[in-house]
């Protein structure tokens, strides 16, 4: 017999008192600056490559509050063509956390940061960065990880069923729990909002976009996907054609296989806004590949 979902359970984590996610000026802890001992870049990285054997950064809830235990994870494309993602280190009291890189991958031609707070109710944040030729790589700006609501009601349902799903700020999934890794788990923790293109500490090509929505929890939506559509919070003209990507998360791949590193926004399809100029509709067959961040733009 298929798994029954029960929807609404009613054991969310209580609202934290974030400020908003716009207009607050970040005041780096000492602790990112602080002395710390490597070795210098050795001749044999060559001068195309980056370097990085220590990264410090901090990591923050809107406004600035520190989030001690948040976890840090860098993922790295090495020059050697290895890649790997490191252990996590955890953040302290001034959710400032310290990652040593072995030193077989400081050689690198790629790297980005993931970062999460375990059992919570906040987005995963994925950030590429450039490590340059010093050793040591001081992330001056704040990662930031926004708090992010439950879907005002989720239906109870069979596992194989399917139905639409309102998440806040208007974006409409049509949901079926067997296409989550965890099924039903993960459906009861269904949520996201959507995030200003201007809030302090987006990364990466993120505020160049005309419209964010972040998910929770991170993960795989399986073949064909979750069909959507999502309000025009940014204002494109009606008709416009527009462009939808996904943010590269862990072990992302589009409908066609290929990978999506981490911290890449990538287009996975195209869509239309609507004559009346309130919803961007996907074209006809695409769906949402996978629950880390979606994005937008409009199409040149």
């Amino acid at each position: 017999m298929p798994t029954e979902c029960e929807g609404d359970v009613g054991d969310e984590i209580a609202v934290p008192t974030d400020e908003s996610d716009t207009g607050w000026e970040p005041q780096v802890p000492e602790g990112v600056y602080r002395s710390v001992e490597v070795p210098p870049r050795p001749e044999s990285c060559g001068a195309e490559y980056g370097y990085v054997a220590k990264v410090l950064g901090w990591i923050v809830a809107p406004g600035g509050k520190p989030l001690p235990g948040a976890y840090a994870q860098v993922c790295i494309y090495a020059a050697s063509g290895t890649y790997v993602c490191l252990n996590p280190s955890e953040a302290d009291e001034e959710g400032v956390f310290e990652i040593d890189v072995p030193e077989f991958v400081r050689c690198v031609d790629s790297v980005a940061m993931r970062a999460s707070l375990p059992n919570s109710p906040r987005a995963v944040v994925y950030c590429p960065f450039a490590p340059g030729d010093e050793p040591v790589t001081r992330l001056e700006d704040p990662i930031v990880l926004p708090f992010l609501p439950l879907a005002a009601e989720l239906p109870a349902m069979s596992e194989e069923e399917t139905r639409e799903v309102a998440l806040p700020d208007g974006l409409r999934l049509e949901v079926s729990p067997s296409l989550l890794p965890y099924g039903c788990e993960d459906y009861a923790r269904l949520g996201g909002r959507r995030i200003p293109t201007d809030a302090v500490g987006l990364c990466g090509e993120a505020p160049q976009l005309d419209g964010l929505y972040a998910f929770r929890p991170e993960g795989t939506v399986f073949d064909p996907g979750f069909a959507f559509t999502l309000e025009n919070a940014s204002g494109l003209p009606a008709g416009a054609r527009v462009e939808l990507l996904v943010l590269g998360g862990l072990a992302t791949s589009l409908r066609d296989g290929t990978a999506v590193p981490e911290g890449e926004w990538v287009v996975f399809g195209e869509g239309q806004v609507s004559e009346d100029g309130t919803t961007i509709v996907p074209d006809e067959g695409v769906t949402l590949p996978f629950l880390t961040w979606l994005g937008y733009r409009l199409k040149d």
